[in-house]
């Protein structure tokens, strides 16, 4: 009996897994999904061969590092997070954009942080008529205790939904 296999027949939830491992297929890190739900922090660092079919939609915190699979159709999947980190992505401009805008008319109400890392982004890319989403004029670590865990990140920009609601968000080529 594999350890997935003898936590699931104990229990349906899991708090705070971290996925990844060179020995791990695609099979199986799928497996671990559909035997557990994700309650609370979802870190995930596997390099998927095909597209995954992974519920994103029950974790308030969501961190992927070989996020190169994740769509616009995943993103609102991620629509009640507080804290939504990819890594290695290929979301487009376009993708951010749309993103960003569903996130500031309040599609994303919980999102605290997010920091997207793309090498499809310019580094001219902005949104909301903002100069950059990066400040590199005067860059300054940007602190924020968020679910417990301290997030920083360097040169970011403070944006703000229509309700006054601020998101320390980056979203940079990487």
């Amino acid at each position: 009996m594999s350890i997935i296999d003898f936590i699931s027949s104990r229990q349906s939830e899991i708090k705070e897994p971290f996925v990844g491992g060179k020995d791990l297929s695609d099979r199986k890190v799928i497996g671990i999904f559909t035997k557990l739900r994700v309650t609370e922090h979802l870190a995930l660092c596997h390099q998927f061969s095909e597209l995954p079919s992974i519920p994103l939609n029950h974790s308030k915190s969501i961190e992927i590092w070989n996020s190169s699979w994740i769509t616009t159709e995943h993103l609102n999947l991620m629509k009640h997070c507080i804290v939504i980190r990819l890594n290695q992505s290929k979301l487009t401009e376009n993708d951010m954009t749309l993103f960003l805008n569903d996130w500031k008319s309040g599609t994303f109400p919980n999102l605290q942080y997010s920091s997207t890392k793309s090498s499809l982004l310019s580094k001219t890319f902005t949104a909301f008529g903002l100069p950059s989403l990066q400040d590199t004029v005067n860059p300054q670590d940007h602190r924020r205790t968020v679910l417990g865990y301290l997030r920083s990140v360097y040169g970011s920009v403070n944006v703000q939904k229509d309700d006054g609601v601020s998101c320390c968000s980056s979203s940079f080529l990487h």
